[in-house]
């Protein structure tokens, strides 16, 4: 296989992946902020850029789905790109997460007397927390 293929592969897959966590974090951002007591026009421009955001990371989630697809696919390619390194970036990526996850619990636990979000807030917040973490992680592993 032409290591030009491979590396073309490995450009979109990467592409990809940051296309996707770009625009969860709008996505989640602007669902987060949509919970704020803001005025009628910040709460539509935050809508409509939750949305977009939205269908941009169902889009990433598809083109990712269908260039695995082919990965799985092409023998070669998935001899080349699913080797022992990218699993161990991808256990790295989700370790970091469930740090970042735990670390963010314990700070939401301590500041709860002092800020009052409703419950929805702080799921929002920790997920938002935990899928960019993992996916900046992954991306800084995989670059």
């Amino acid at each position: 296989m032409e290591a030009s293929i491979i590396e073309k592969t490995e450009k979109a897959r990467f592409n990809v992946m940051l296309l996707q966590i770009i625009s969860f974090g709008f996505w989640m951002a602007g669902g987060i902020l949509i919970q704020f007591p803001f005025s009628k026009p910040v709460i539509i421009i935050c809508s409509v850029m939750s949305a977009i955001s939205g269908l941009l990371f169902c889009y990433a989630t598809f083109k990712n789905l269908f260039l695995s697809r082919e990965i799985k696919n092409n023998k070669e390619l998935f001899y080349a790109l699913s080797n022992e390194m990218y699993k161990s970036f991808d256990y790295k990526a989700r370790t970091s997460g469930l740090f970042s996850t735990l670390i963010s619990v314990i700070l939401i636990y301590l500041l709860d007397d002092y800020i009052h979000l409703p419950v929805k807030m702080y799921c929002l917040i920790l997920l938002f927390i935990a899928v960019i973490t993992v996916g900046v992680h992954r991306l800084i592993l995989y670059k």
